[in-house]
């Protein structure tokens, strides 16, 4: 009763300032109907989460979506997919013509802890993180359609005895097909956090018959952002950022990775080791320009500016040493975006072409994630 008593001041508002000002509405509609073209996830890193949106113009949608405080967010389809991972287990499917509200919302199983998800058709493929296998549902009920068993692509190498779990993270569909990443950790090392093993890799998977038709073995370890197509060499490639060994585990021995399934060949565009620093994260602008999030052993952060083609390091556009650091970063219409953790939670606004910082957006949680939303 409260929402439908909140729309029906929200289309009052805008009927009156419609009637005083014919340029007002599109600015009320960001703001009261939550339009965007970016989705915010944010955390209290405790018990909650939110999901808002926010346009190229740089306004925050009025209201939000409550989530839980370990989720990701996907844009599928005309669908929000948030994944809320650890200790929830759950899709939540929010509805951009429903003011981004949640429409349904169903489980993957107890400690499953969902990580990505692809739609293909009626399916929606969702990797877990705890669990030896791809989980195959229907997208409009949240029903089990199957299981895809990828019990036998675990890693083999271990402190102890293997753990049976080949920690399937990044998902997407591509030219029909379904690739999802396997960062193939050992959890069962008493020294060191989830150190990789012998090798990460990347699933092909037919979606006519779920069946898993090719594996193919990234140069680099642990890939542990989402999968990303881009075009950067007249090819549409997928590319992750293979981190290696991370966090207390710091080793510069990961890299920006590209997989090309059409000509079957890979890309490095920016190496751990020049960079000082461990990747977590990425956008490419085009053949030229790109930007990553990386790392250091101290653990401050920065975003670079650097060339995709040759791994060239243009800039350091902004550096966290003690206030704070970056998490989530995206790219729209001439601007990167930011989302900041420090005493202040914010997202910073980039405009690349102008080389300055814009626009600071105050937010009353921790951004953690940042994508578009076409």
């Amino acid at each position: 009763m409260k929402k439908i008593i909140k729309y029906m001041i929200i289309l009052k508002i805008l009927v009156i300032n419609y009637c005083k000002d014919i340029k007002r509405p599109d600015l009320l509609l960001s703001l009261l109907l939550n339009k965007g073209q970016l989705g915010i996830i944010t955390s209290d890193f405790s018990a909650s989460g939110r999901f808002y949106t926010l346009n190229d113009q740089g306004f925050l949608s009025f209201n939000y979506t409550p989530i839980h405080s370990d989720a990701s967010g996907f844009n599928l389809d005309n669908k929000i997919y948030i994944l809320n991972r650890l200790n929830r287990d759950t899709v939540q499917v929010l509805d951009p013509e429903f003011f981004y509200q949640t429409i349904k919302e169903f489980s993957t199983g107890n400690g499953t802890n969902p990580h990505g998800i692809a739609v293909y058709q009626n399916k929606a493929y969702i990797t877990l993180y705890e669990k030896p296998y791809i989980l195959v549902v229907d997208r409009d009920t949240g029903l089990e359609i199957k299981k895809i068993d990828i019990s036998s692509y675990t890693d083999t190498v271990a402190y102890f005895t293997p753990d049976g779990i080949p920690e399937a993270s990044g998902i997407i569909k591509f030219n029909n097909k379904i690739y999802v990443a396997l960062q193939r950790l050992d959890r069962t090392d008493p020294y060191r956090i989830f150190p990789v093993t012998d090798y990460s890799s990347l699933l092909e998977i037919d979606p006519e018959n779920d069946q898993v038709i090719n594996q193919y073995i990234f140069q680099y370890k642990n890939p542990i952002s989402k999968l990303k197509i881009y075009n950067i060499t007249g090819e549409d490639c997928i590319f992750v950022a293979n981190a290696g060994n991370v966090g207390f585990n710091f080793a510069t021995d990961g890299a920006i990775e590209g997989f090309c399934p059409v000509s079957n060949t890979s890309l490095i565009l920016l190496n751990e080791y020049d960079v000082k620093a461990d990747i977590l994260d990425f956008v490419i602008i085009d053949s030229s320009s790109a930007f990553a999030l990386i790392e250091y052993s101290d653990f401050s952060t920065s975003i670079i500016k650097f060339n995709p083609l040759n791994g060239n390091i243009i800039k350091n556009i902004i550096n966290y040493k003690n206030n704070g650091f970056a998490a989530g970063l995206e790219y729209l219409n001439g601007n990167l975006y930011i989302g900041e953790n420090s005493q202040y939670p914010l997202i910073r606004i980039y405009n690349i072409q102008r080389d300055l910082f814009t626009q600071i957006l105050p937010l009353e949680q921790n951004p953690t994630e940042i994508f578009a939303i076409p």
